[in-house]
């Protein structure tokens, strides 16, 4: 029950009343006089009030003191409750911002590294084909490779630390500088990150060796830049004279067609390692070997002195003369050159490094499209070959499969053939220990039992696409993404993942260390708040409790003093009264006797005397009323005046604000149409080349995609002309970029002069344009629009006083529903225009694949 003062007061009111009335009715059947019941209807109506009342307000502070303890203990629990809920709503909000960001911000790095290698093998491709149309010359292979030279970045000598822990670089790192901002208004969150190119880089050949293979298998030219591979023309049809034994390309370049082209696996000898993680000293005496880390693989950042692996991937195709295919030339690409789209590839703040660290739990890695890791910092995950028969060596295996391989007899060649894939893989399975003990840790995903993300890769990019899951891998919470490499060229056109996948893991509890932060820090604001709230609800009980005893205190002792002041008063009013009474009864038998002009003009300024004046001013009212209405009205019309001046001050507001109001708002209507152009002017740049003014690659992939879905619809056709300037390059290298520019700027008029308003013209970027032509009949539509260009762009043009050669190779495909990809059309297109350079140039060509109508044309 809550203390209600209101509550209180009406109580005694009602009490006071009823004591009134009872003890009026009882004291008039007594022979008391006036002034002995005045005196005792005073004790009765207020002594014995004051007295319940006291002892009812006792009660109640009692009670109140017990609430308020109470409610103070429940306000304490509920902030403390509220502070909590507070600090673990903000703290999973802030993993749950931070989780969304890393996710999609890894998940695009993965498809980027995808992507880049995926155009690097495409350019692989494209060195074939030139090299394909070389004359079989010694000295024009060796220029060929000559020109083919790409960085690859180094990090440096690295040495052991003092105390055999880890391993250091042997130069002290050079500090970052330190840039501030010189200007106040730059000063908020004002951040320099020095640049990324103070890697240490090496030029490398591309290729290791460059062949012209005889049909009969044998080579007849042969061009080498690294002694990893055999010197002397070889017999390739006989396996054991490919590199680490282990080629049978020869058997797939006899099955190839004019124009096809093969592309082998990652081919190297298996570089193993006994320890996983860094090889040190205390390592290598548990695993109870001797500390020798220049024989182990190379981990990175773990063994930096170990061994690398030193594999190739080889591309082949025919060299066809007169119709006729007389020999295969071949390229074996540097292994390492694929290694260097991840080894430096940091998914965390740093970006990037010379020397990868897989211990940290942040690094990225390849798969080749059957599962087998081709890329990995540590290289002894990196399947490989036996160099002695060139026979795949065993990948590791979990526990109980090794067991069983050690004891059925089986080659491991006949072992692994009818071995299940992705069999039941699970955390709850454990590596070998022996073949970590014989150094044999390659990774094979279809066998690596133990490694259940493996099977999560495999279904991320079952349709060729990318995606991401977080699992616990070696004591750590890891994200780990994955995406396809859209690469199809040979046998890699047969599976969805093309050439194979990209891998990033990244160890989550270093994205959310922000959010840890907080928390932390959250925790001991809580931890502080909960310890004063004690405290204060501590001092709140207490006061209550003071308060309470205090109070009850001066209730019973001005509960007495009044009880004895009420006793004193009641007898002297008692005594005052009488005496007034029965003079105002005189004086009122007076008037009712007919005395109107009667009056008491009394001068006693108490209650007695209030009665005698207004018994005064009641006669006086009557002759007084008249006129106290007359002045009434007086002012209420005066009133009137001045509300009708108030209006019509009013209304002049309303008029000069309606008018201010009217300006604001064409201002407002300015400043909109302002921001609009802006806006407007913003689309246009952020769509358009900035130089020639054409729409931009992302503009014409949304038109395409357009395209795409209306012919669909409408069974109306569309093509897509795809080409570049000839010897584009040259202009830039001999007459400077300035010249390339205008020389641009005149093959964008020419092409806006070739076709209709409603057609799209694109600059993709270079001297790359696409046309996109819409609503055509036939191909033959297309070809007319292709000969015009040809014509406008062929021959010599002065371009700023200068004598410019100019020609174009255009590659054309024609399309008139939706059987087609936006990839596959730009695939086709620049696959017709290549085959537009290949012969010779300055023409056009369509893809060979598209309906019979087209190829006639």
């Amino acid at each position: 029950m809550n203390f209600n003062p209101a509550s209180l007061v009406a109580t005694a009111g009602i009490w006071r009343a009823a004591l009134w009335n009872g003890s009026a009715r009882l004291l008039a059947r007594t022979g008391w006089g006036i002034r002995g019941k005045l005196i005792a209807i005073f004790v009765v109506i207020k002594v014995l009030p004051l007295v319940l009342l006291g002892g009812f307000a006792w009660t109640q502070s009692e009670r109140l003191g017990e609430l308020l303890a109470l409610d103070a203990n429940r306000l304490t629990q509920r902030a403390d409750r509220a502070v909590n809920d507070v600090g673990q709503l903000a703290v999973a909000d802030s993993m749950k911002a931070l989780n969304t960001r890393m996710r999609e911000e890894i998940e695009r790095q993965t498809t980027d590294v995808a992507r880049r290698i995926a155009i690097f093998l495409l350019q692989r491709d494209d060195d074939i084909r030139y090299a394909g149309s070389l004359a079989p010359d010694q000295q024009v292979y060796r220029t060929f490779l000559e020109g083919r030279i790409r960085n690859i970045t180094t990090h440096g000598r690295w040495e052991l630390a003092a105390d055999g822990s880890h391993w250091q670089p042997v130069a002290a790192p050079v500090p970052a500088p330190q840039v501030t901002s010189s200007l106040t208004e730059n000063d908020r969150e004002f951040h320099y990150r020095p640049p990324d190119s103070l890697l240490h880089m090496r030029s490398r050949p591309l290729y290791l060796e460059m062949t012209f293979v005889g049909t009969d298998g044998r080579e007849k030219v042969k061009v080498s830049t690294s002694p990893r591979l055999a010197p002397g023309l070889r017999d390739v049809s006989r396996r054991e004279n490919t590199y680490t034994r282990a080629e049978t390309y020869f058997a797939d370049l006899k099955r190839l067609k004019p124009g096809e082209i093969y592309v082998s696996e990652v081919i190297g000898p298996y570089v193993g390692s006994p320890i996983i993680g860094h090889y040190t000293p205390a390592a290598a005496a548990r695993a109870g070997i001797a500390f020798a880390p220049e024989k182990a693989a190379y981990a990175g950042k773990e063994n930096p002195l170990g061994r690398r692996f030193e594999g190739l991937v080889r591309w082949a195709m025919p060299v066809v003369r007169d119709g006729r295919i007389i020999g295969y030339v071949t390229l074996a690409l540097d292994h390492d050159h694929l290694m260097e789209f991840t080894n430096t590839l940091m998914p965390t703040a740093e970006r990037y490094t010379d020397i990868p660290d897989a211990g940290g739990g942040n690094y990225a890695y390849v798969w080749d499209h059957l599962g087998r890791s081709i890329v990995h910092p540590r290289h002894h995950t990196i399947v490989g070959y036996r160099p002695a028969t060139g026979e795949p060596e065993i990948p590791w295996l979990d526990a109980g499969v090794d067991e069983a391989r050690r004891k059925n007899g089986k080659s491991d060649r006949e072992f692994m053939r009818d071995l299940p894939l992705f069999h039941e893989q699970s955390y709850r399975k454990t590596p070998s220990p022996l073949l970590k003990q014989e150094a044999r840790v390659g990774i094979d995903c279809r066998y690596a039992n133990f490694a259940p993300q493996c099977t999560g890769w495999f279904e991320l990019t079952q349709h060729g696409g990318s995606g991401s899951f977080i699992i616990a891998w070696s004591g750590l919470s890891k994200l780990v993404t994955a995406a396809a490499i859209p690469y199809y060229t040979g046998q890699y056109a047969r599976s969805p993942r093309g050439f194979g996948m990209v891998t990033i893991g990244a160890n989550v509890d270093e994205f959310y260390r922000p959010a840890s932060e907080s928390k932390l820090r959250i925790d001991q604001m809580i931890s502080a708040a909960d310890q004063e709230l004690s405290q204060l609800e501590a001092a709140a009980q207490k006061t209550v409790v003071d308060n309470v005893a205090s109070t009850t205190w001066s209730l019973g002792v001005s509960t007495l003093l009044m009880c004895a002041m009420v006793i004193v008063i009641a007898v002297w009013m008692a005594s005052f009264l009488t005496g007034h009474i029965r003079k105002l009864i005189g004086g009122i038998s007076r008037f009712r006797q007919g005395e109107a002009d009667f009056r008491f003009h009394s001068r006693s300024a108490d209650e007695m005397g209030a009665l005698a004046d207004s018994f005064d001013a009641m006669a006086d009212a009557v002759n007084t009323t008249l006129s106290d209405l007359r002045r009434e009205i007086s002012e209420h019309l005066g009133t009137a005046g001045q509300l009708r001046s108030m209006q019509a001050h009013l209304e002049q507001l309303v008029a000069q604000r309606t008018s201010e109001l009217s300006l604001a708002n064409q201002r407002l209507h300015e400043e909109v149409q302002e921001r609009r152009s802006a806006e407007e002017t913003a689309l246009h740049l952020a769509l358009h080349d900035p130089l020639t003014d054409l729409p931009n690659r992302r503009q014409f992939h949304d038109r395409l995609q357009q395209a795409l879905l209306h012919c669909s619809r409408k069974r109306i056709g569309n093509a897509l002309l795809y080409f570049d300037l000839d010897r584009f390059k040259s202009v830039n290298d001999t007459l400077g970029h300035e010249t390339g520019d205008a020389l641009l700027l005149l093959v964008a008029d020419a092409m806006r002069h070739s076709v209709r308003e409603i057609d799209l013209i694109a600059r993709l970027g270079g001297d790359e344009f696409a046309i996109l032509l819409v609503d055509i009949d036939s191909p033959a539509d297309c070809a007319r629009v292709a000969s015009s260009l040809l014509s406008r762009l062929n021959g010599v043009v002065e371009v700023l006083g200068h004598p410019v050669p100019i020609g174009i190779s255009i590659g054309a495909v024609y399309f008139d529903d939706n059987h087609a990809t936006l990839e596959q059309l730009l695939r086709h297109a620049d696959h017709a225009m290549y085959q537009a350079k290949q012969s010779g140039g300055n023409t056009y060509q369509f893809f060979a694949d598209e309906p019979a109508s087209a190829a006639a044309v």
